[in-house]
């Protein structure tokens, strides 16, 4: 890395090149983490509605419950309960619901194991859980007694994507399409666009999935920070912030929205403003999407136990998973190799990796915690498989300009850095600096 205010944050690192001198520091022992996965990763899941809340303030999950309880043979209750128990765990970001439904579902498949209901139900599970490779069978096996179920061709579509199956994903969608282009199908096809390279495309496609939306405050909600996402990807900071406001409109605690307007005040200097939206999320949402954010801002006004206080949480939040048997996150990996401890992101990264080690945003995490621990040359390759569907992603392309400049690769430095500059050079707050010091050393 280029010297920036975060700098002194990092982690040790060792291996070829120049030793860092950065203090070590590793994860902080014993925090209590009350969140967890946000569905898949990049928040693309459609596959139930969350809905707005009972006006009525009634609790569906507690009178299935309590139904249950007189009748514990019934499978249509269980599924009930078990979907019920899925959509509270979207809306509150809370592992504990995708746990309860699977409980449920498991009941259901006591009695009635091969009903597609309980399969595709038992699919979402899976996929909240990041537990991929068991939703894919699950979501096949639904589609398979129930081919024109758009839901289970949405959840394999899901799985496929984080499996890296992008080929087989992409017949999946296209199914899909034909049989119901509505907000969900658009939607990935909008994210399978943009992995791909094409913005244009996953704006077009987006913007589409808006119009075929229904009127639920949360589902808009959804659509335009997302929206805002990919305008903030392509520079365009102006129609992010509208999007970003647009979903506030409709749902003022959206974390994506509000991570999206914190990044936007941190690039126009206000840093301390952006700290206080995302500490004041913090307290309302247990969404581990904040946490990064603040992981990265803190070292820019010099609050580094905070930092780490933030970066130890997800590092816990990892190793609770791989404790409970759940799937990891790219993410997590790709944060612990930036600001904690690089030999532990790697460790993570690893673990990732020889779980579905074709998804591009995987290939990413090792690649950048070879690169942490100066082992540019082995990362070389996996930067070049996490580049291989041509994503326009600036992080990743910041990533790719870093580890080829380190391995020596000036040119392919310079091509990543160019792709950088032309999209959005000033995608984060913390890099900025980082990024203007390997466009200084490449000229």
């Amino acid at each position: 890395m280029h010297g920036s205010n975060t700098e002194h944050l990092h982690g040790t690192t060792g291996g070829e090149g120049e030793k860092s001198s950065r203090p070590p520091w590793g994860s902080i022992v014993g925090i209590i983490v009350t969140a967890t996965l946000v569905g898949v990763f990049l928040g693309r899941s459609f596959q139930l509605d969350a809905g707005d809340a009972d006006p009525s303030g009634s609790d569906p999950a507690a009178d299935l419950q309590a139904a249950l309880d007189q009748n514990p043979d019934d499978a249509d209750g269980w599924r009930a309960l078990g979907q019920s128990q899925i959509l509270d765990a979207r809306r509150a970001g809370l592992i504990r619901g995708y746990l309860d439904a699977e409980r449920s579902f498991d009941e259901a498949a006591r009695i009635d194991p091969d009903n597609p209901d309980t399969l595709l139900g038992l699919a979402l599970v899976n996929l909240g859980l990041h537990r991929f490779q068991d939703a894919e069978s699950l979501a096949q096996r639904s589609h398979d007694v129930r081919p024109d179920d758009s839901t289970a061709l949405a959840a394999l579509f899901d799985s496929k994507i984080e499996l890296g199956k992008y080929e087989e994903a992409t017949g999946v969608i296209d199914q899909l399409l034909s049989i119901r282009p509505d907000v969900a199908s658009l939607a990935r096809l909008s994210y399978l666009r943009e992995l791909e390279g094409d913005s244009n495309g996953a704006l077009s496609a987006m913007l589409q999935a808006k119009t075929s939306a229904g009127g639920l405050p949360l589902e808009l909600a959804r659509i335009d920070a997302l929206l805002g996402d990919l305008h903030f990807a392509r520079g365009d900071v102006d129609l992010a912030s509208q999007a970003y406001d647009l979903a506030l409109s409709n749902d003022p605690i959206h974390t994506r929205a509000v991570v999206g307007q914190a990044r936007i005040l941190a690039l126009n200097g206000q840093i301390d403003d952006a700290i206080i939206k995302l500490e004041e999320q913090v307290r309302r949402t247990s969404d581990p999407t904040t946490y990064i954010m603040l992981a990265e801002l803190y070292p820019l006004v010099d609050r580094l136990d905070d930092a780490r206080f933030s970066a130890a949480i997800i590092a816990n939040l990892a190793e609770d998973e791989i404790n409970t048997g759940l799937g990891l996150d790219a993410a997590e990996a790709i944060l612990e190799s930036s600001w904690g401890n690089a030999e532990n992101g790697l460790r993570l990264a690893e673990i990732l990796y020889s779980e579905r080690g074709d998804n591009v945003a995987v290939a990413q995490s090792v690649a950048w915690a070879l690169h942490r621990l100066d082992r540019s040359t082995e990362a070389v390759p996996y930067i070049e498989q996490a580049l291989r569907l041509g994503s326009l992603d600036p992080q990743l392309r910041f990533h790719a300009a870093e580890i080829f400049f380190a391995a020596g690769d000036r040119t392919r430095a310079a091509e990543q850095l160019a792709v950088l500059e032309q999209t959005n050079p000033a995608f984060s707050a913390g890099h900025v600096d980082d990024v203007l010091a390997l466009r200084a050393e490449l000229e």
